[in-house]
C-alpha cells in the first residue's frame, strides 16, 4: 500500500509500507497514527496510518519552504539558521 501525497500541484508517492521497518519504523508510524486521532481502530488500517504520517510529512515541507522562502534572507541562510 502506499500513500499518495500532493506537492505544488503534483502527486508524489512519498510512502511504501514494505519499506518500512518492523523494528524502528512501524512502531514510530503506529504512534504518530494513535497521536492524530482518538481512535485506535487506525491500527487496523495501514492505509489510515500512512496518510496520518504523509500529512505531518507534507506539514513538515511546507513549513520547511516556508522558513526558507518567506523570510527575509537568504534560504540557505535561513535553512542553516533553521538547523
Amino acid at each position: 500500500m502506499e500513500e499518495n501525497m500532493y506537492i505544488a500541484g503534483k502527486k508524489l508517492t512519498i510512502f511504501s509500507w514494505a519499506l518500512f521497518s518492523s523494528q524502528t519504523d512501524i512502531p514510530v508510524v503506529k504512534a504518530i497514527s494513535l497521536a492524530d486521532g482518538d481512535d485506535i481502530n487506525v491500527l487496523l488500517s495501514q492505509d489510515e496510518m500512512l496518510n496520518a504520517v504523509g500529512e505531518y510529512a507534507n506539514a513538515g515541507i511546507h513549513d520547511l519552504r516556508s522558513r526558507m522562502f518567506d523570510e527575509h534572507g537568504q534560504p540557505l541562510w535561513n535553512l542553516l539558521t533553521l538547523l
